[in-house]
C-alpha cells in the first residue's frame, strides 16, 4: 500500500520541490520526475501525478513538471541528451504524444518536385564519335 505524504500547505510543497531543483542544481544531476517523487516523499512517480488533481497543490506540481520536461528538452537540443531516452521521458511523464495525420481521405497525391527535362547537350556521345 502507497501512502502519499501529507504537505500542510503550499508553501510546505513549494520549499520541498524547491530543495529537490536546488540539490540536483548543486551536484550537477539532470531533474527527472522520479527523483522529484521521492525528493517530494512518494513511493511511486503515479502518487506525484495524482497530486496534480488537487486544486490546492496542481499549479506547484505542475510548474515543477514543466521544469523537468524544459530541462531535458534543453539537454536534448544541445546534444547532451539521447534522442530515444528524451522522447520515452516526454511521453510517459509529460503528456507529449505523436501526432499521426491522415487528412488526405484516402487519396494518394503525386506532386512534381523538380524539373527533370534533360539540357541540351546532356545526352550527346561523350567520347567524341559522331
Amino acid at each position: 500500500m502507497t501512502r502519499s505524504p501529507k504537505f500542510k500547505t503550499l508553501l510546505d510543497l513549494q520549499s520541498k520541490i524547491d530543495s529537490y531543483f536546488d540539490c540536483c542544481d548543486e551536484k550537477g544531476l539532470p531533474y527527472t520526475i522520479e527523483d522529484l517523487a521521492l525528493a517530494l516523499g512518494f513511493s511511486h512517480r503515479q502518487d506525484l501525478l495524482g497530486y496534480q488533481g488537487k486544486p490546492s497543490l496542481m499549479e506547484a506540481i505542475n510548474k515543477a513538471k514543466l521544469r523537468v520536461g524544459a530541462q531535458k528538452i534543453r539537454q536534448a537540443l544541445a546534444g547532451r541528451a539521447k534522442p530515444s531516452i528524451t522522447i520515452f521521458d516526454l511521453k510517459n511523464n509529460h503528456g507529449y504524444r505523436d501526432q499521426l495525420d491522415v487528412s488526405g481521405g484516402g487519396k494518394i497525391v503525386i506532386q512534381t518536385v523538380m524539373d527533370v527535362t534533360p539540357r541540351k547537350g546532356a545526352f550527346e556521345d561523350v567520347d567524341g564519335d559522331d
